[in-house]
């Protein structure tokens, strides 16, 4: 087999436990223990944008959600989170 594939089989592997066992069990952005993606304080710290500009941005781009975006970019962390 070729080095790709292994690479590959190996993500794959990777994606899976991680989903079965996640990684941490904290707020990713208060490290509050016992949470997966947000804690219920950080939720509330998220301002929403009004109606006329919701269809461009969910919120704006800053503390919580900037975080959040960061760890889905570079730490491939993209447990989801209802809001």
């Amino acid at each position: 087999m070729g080095k790709r594939f292994i690479k590959i089989l190996k993500n794959i592997i990777e994606y899976v436990l991680d989903i079965i066992y996640p990684p941490e069990s904290q707020c990713i952005y208060c490290y509050k223990e016992d949470y997966i993606g947000l804690c219920p304080q950080c939720l509330t710290k998220i301002k929403r944008v009004n109606d006329e500009n919701e269809i461009k941005s969910f919120a704006y781009y800053n503390g919580v959600v900037k975080k959040l975006i960061l760890e889905l970019k570079y730490k491939n962390n993209f447990y989801q989170q209802k809001f």
